[in-house]
C-alpha cells in the first residue's frame, strides 16, 4: 500500500512515519509540503492513499481535494485537520475526500483511516433523514458488531484492534448519528440493514 503525505510540518510527518514503521505492508513514498508537490507526486507515483494537511500552502485544500482525486482516481485522499468539525468532514467528503482524520488522533486511528478507506467507494457515507455524516467503513464494522451485541472486547477481538479504538469509534459513531443509548444503535442499525432484526 502506497502512501503519499502532504504536509509541511514535522511533527505530522514523524507521527505518520512512527505509524508506518508498524506496517509492514505499507510505503510511504514521498512527503510534499506544498499543493503544488502534493499534485506533481500524485501524478508521478499513483499511491493507493493521500494524507493531505487542510492548511497545505499554495491552495485550499477543499479546491485541491477534486484535483487529487482527478490524477489518481482509485487513491483515497485523507484529510489532517487540528480542528474537529463535522461541517468540514462534510464538506471535504462532498469534494471527494475518503477520510477526514485529526492529527491528534494520527497515532491511533491512522490505521483504521487508511486500511478502512482502501477498497472502499469514495463515497462511503450514510444518510440520515436526507442528510449525509462521514462514517467510515471501519466505523460500519464497529456500529454493526455492537449492535448485534457484541461487547467491546469482542469487537477488538474480531477487527484486530483495541478495546480503546472501539471505545473511541463508538463515541464518534453516536455523536455522528445523534444516538445516545445502544437500543438506539440497533433500530438505527436495524433500519439500514446493518443487522437483522
Amino acid at each position: 500500500m502506497t502512501i503519499l503525505l502532504a504536509d509541511q510540518h514535522g511533527t505530522t510527518h514523524r507521527a505518520v512515519e512512527a505509524v508506518a514503521r508498524t506496517r509492514p505492508a505499507w510505503s510511504l513514498r514521498a512527503i510534499a509540503t506544498n499543493a503544488e508537490e502534493a499534485v506533481a507526486c500524485t501524478v508521478l507515483l499513483a499511491p493507493d492513499v493521500v494524507l493531505v494537511d487542510i492548511g497545505l500552502p499554495g491552495r485550499r485544500t477543499i479546491d485541491l481535494i477534486p484535483e487529487l482525486r482527478r490524477a489518481v482516481p482509485p487513491a483515497a485522499v485523507i484529510v489532517l485537520s487540528i480542528t474537529e468539525s463535522d461541517a468540514l468532514a462534510r464538506e471535504f467528503a462532498r469534494r471527494g475526500a475518503a477520510g477526514y482524520l485529526l492529527k491528534q488522533d494520527v497515532g491511533l486511528r491512522l490505521t483504521d483511516a487508511v486500511e478502512g478507506r482502501v477498497g472502499q467507494s469514495v463515497r462511503d457515507d450514510i444518510a440520515i433523514d436526507g442528510r449525509e455524516t462521514p462514517v467510515t467503513a471501519r466505523e460500519r464494522e464497529v456500529l454493526a458488531l455492537l449492535a448485534d451485541g457484541r461487547r467491546n472486547e469482542e469487537v477488538a477481538q474480531t477487527l484486530g484492534i483495541s478495546r480503546k479504538t472501539v471505545e473511541t469509534h463508538r463515541a464518534r459513531i453516536m455523536r455522528k448519528l445523534d444516538l445516545h443509548s445502544m437500543s438506539a444503535l440497533v433500530r438505527y442499525a436495524i433500519r439500514h440493514h446493518l443487522i437483522e432484526a
